[in-house]
């Protein structure tokens, strides 16, 4: 099978798929679009923040993940949130059922590992640098798991990139801010 070109979005670990997609295979990677999450890298101060924030990030991870309930997920849920009221019963029962499946509790400590304490998928400066495609980097000023000002200082870092910061939304503005998410990325997407 050939692959032509192909596009990136990010969600969660997806960033880093996405940039790392776009920074390895520029070729099939012709445009890249990050949507918030964790980066570290970019500065010896963004590197100390990740370390710190990454610990406060596996902690209230792990307490939602290593013996899933409920009422586990939805604080979980909570705290990612800005606003609160957007966490739904249903929102809950879909984490829930992730959470719960014993195929994603045989990964989770890596992943946890992975998102909150660096490793293959380190976005570094020379990653972020190395992204020959047009990139959008939308961060929300309430996010919980990294300031914004990280984010920011990675779409300085990409070639080009553009930079959107989303105010009154926490980790996943999709759901808290749905409307202006989707008119961003439909706009990013328009000017392709």
């Amino acid at each position: 099978m050939v692959l032509g070109a192909a596009r990136g979005l990010g969600h969660r670990l997806g960033p880093r798929a996405a940039a790392c997609g776009a920074h390895g295979l520029r070729a099939r990677f012709p445009r890249s679009r990050r949507r918030r999450g964790s980066l570290q890298g970019p500065s010896a101060d963004a590197d100390a923040l990740t370390q710190k924030i990454g610990a406060k990030v596996a902690s209230a991870t792990a307490s939602a993940i290593s013996a899933p309930t409920r009422q586990s997920v939805r604080a979980r849920l909570e705290w990612l949130m800005h606003d609160a009221s957007v966490v739904t019963d249903e929102l809950v029962e879909a984490r829930y059922r992730i959470y719960a499946d014993p195929a994603f509790m045989a990964i989770s400590d890596r992943m946890v590992g992975e998102l909150t304490g660096g490793g293959a998928w380190t976005l570094t400066r020379e990653r972020l640098a190395a992204i020959a495609c047009p990139a959008l980097v939308l961060w929300t000023r309430q996010n919980p798991t990294m300031p914004w000002e990280v984010g920011y200082e990675a779409s300085r870092i990409i070639p080009g990139a553009s930079w959107y910061l989303m105010e009154d939304a926490g980790h996943w503005p999709q759901f808290e801010k749905p409307a202006e998410f989707n008119g961003v990325l439909l706009n990013f997407l328009r000017r392709l």
